[in-house]
C-alpha cells in the first residue's frame, strides 16, 4: 500500500471521531454479558502483545479490541466504515503506542464494562486525538508517510 501524506490520515481520523463515538455508544447501548466477557478477552489479549516484538500480533490484538467494542453497534453500515477507517490507520497507531495510549485502552475497558457510555465516549474521543497527535509534531510525516502538501478541497 502506498504511503499517505500528514493531511490524508488527519482526513481519515476526522471521520473517525464522527463516527466511532456514536458506534461505540450504539454498541455499549446492546451490552450484554456475553459483549462484557469479548472485552474482558480483548483488553488482556492486547495488554499481553505489550511485550510482544511482533508488529502484526499488536496490530491484530489492536483491530480486535477496537472491533470488539464497536461490535454491537446496531448501525451495521457506520460499523462496516468505521472497520475501514481503522484498517486506513493502523499504521498510524503503531508510533503511537505509549504508556498514555495503552492506558487509555485499559480506561476505555473499563468505561465500557461499567456500561458508563458517556465514559467510553469521552474517553474514546480523546484516544483518537491522541493517536493522530501521537509523538508526530505538527509538519512532521507521520509514519509510512509522506511530507506533501494538504490537498486543496
Amino acid at each position: 500500500m502506498a504511503g499517505l501524506d500528514r493531511a490524508k490520515a488527519a482526513e481519515y481520523y476526522e471521520l473517525r471521531l464522527l463516527l466511532e463515538p456514536r458506534a461505540l455508544e450504539s454498541s455499549l447501548r446492546e451490552a450484554d454479558a456475553t459483549f462484557r466477557d469479548e472485552v474482558r478477552r480483548a483488553i488482556t489479549e492486547l495488554e499481553a502483545v505489550e511485550t510482544v516484538d511482533s508488529v502484526e500480533t499488536g496490530f491484530n490484538a489492536h483491530r480486535n479490541f477496537h472491533r470488539t467494542l464497536l461490535s454491537r453497534c446496531r448501525n451495521r453500515e457506520m460499523l462496516r466504515m468505521c472497520h475501514v477507517l481503522q484498517d486506513q490507520t493502523q499504521r498510524f497507531a503503531a508510533n503511537s503506542m505509549s504508556v498514555r495510549h495503552i492506558t487509555q485502552h485499559r480506561d476505555l475497558a473499563e468505561a465500557a464494562l461499567k456500561g458508563d457510555i458517556d465514559e467510553a465516549v469521552r474517553l474514546i474521543t480523546d484516544h483518537l486525538h491522541t493517536t493522530i497527535g501521537g509523538s508526530h509534531p505538527p509538519g512532521d510525516a507521520l509514519p509510512g508517510t509522506t511530507t506533501a502538501e494538504p490537498r486543496k478541497p
